[in-house]
């Protein structure tokens, strides 16, 4: 709570840019903190899991209130985004689905549908859903100018996902039944309405390859598995 208020205070003082990187590191630490409670075998509490999850939903509503000031720069706020939904599919995929909560789950599988015709049909979709974003997020991190010209794209794509994380931050905190947690989950509501937080007609724009790209994917993966059953059938007859 301590570090969340320091990102919080370096917002309020005019330095968003500091803020969202600070808030980065929470969010980080809290999932990493969460894979360790997954890993034990006898001692393992859903309770802490649970506050680390809701403390990591905390700090992405701090976060994205940052995201709305214009003093971010786009390569900055993709990058962060990017992290946020990468250690959201982290979190997931160590808690797997028997130990996602209700309110999370949800969203994961939104989150993995965005992504239809984009991930390995062989691999497991929330890891690769991970390795998807956090490859995006290393990327812009270490290599910003490679990606300046297809930022509006970048930017438009990954905001379909941190609005579903987002939306599960809400619900998380607000399922707390905790007065000061549901209070949090309010800001929700307003932060998704938000101009640099919206999905505009430009940004659906600059989807449409994307889209095309998905449609081509799910058609080419429908024919090579149409291709297989015809082949199991023919082999049957024989």
């Amino acid at each position: 709570m301590a570090r969340i208020s320091s990102g919080r205070k370096q917002r309020v003082r005019g330095e968003p840019e500091l803020a969202v990187t600070t808030l980065e590191d929470i969010i980080r630490d809290a999932v990493k903190a969460l894979k360790t409670e997954t890993e034990k075998e006898y001692t393992y509490s859903s309770d802490i899991s649970t506050g680390l999850l809701r403390g990591s939903a905390d700090a992405t509503v701090q976060l994205a209130t940052c995201l709305t000031s214009p003093e971010v720069p786009d390569a900055k706020y993709c990058r962060a985004a990017f992290t946020v939904v990468a250690t959201f599919m982290d979190a997931a995929a160590a808690l797997t689905k028997k130990g996602r909560p209700p309110e999370m789950d949800m969203h994961v599988q939104d989150i993995i549908a965005g992504l239809d015709g984009h991930l390995s049909n062989d691999a497991d979709p929330v890891l690769s859903a991970w390795m998807h974003y956090q490859s995006l997020a290393k990327g812009l991190d270490n290599r910003p100018s490679h990606y300046q010209k297809k930022l509006p794209e970048i930017k438009a794509a990954v905001m379909m996902a941190f609005r579903d994380v987002l939306a599960a931050s809400h619900d998380l905190l607000y399922s707390s039944k905790c007065h000061v947690d549901e209070r949090k989950s309010t800001l929700v509501d307003n932060l998704l309405d938000h101009d640099r937080l919206r999905i505009s007609r430009a940004d659906l724009r600059q989807l449409r390859p994307f889209f095309f790209e998905t449609q081509r994917n799910s058609t080419r993966t429908s024919k090579t598995n149409s291709k297989g059953t015809n082949a199991d059938s023919d082999s049957e007859d024989d």
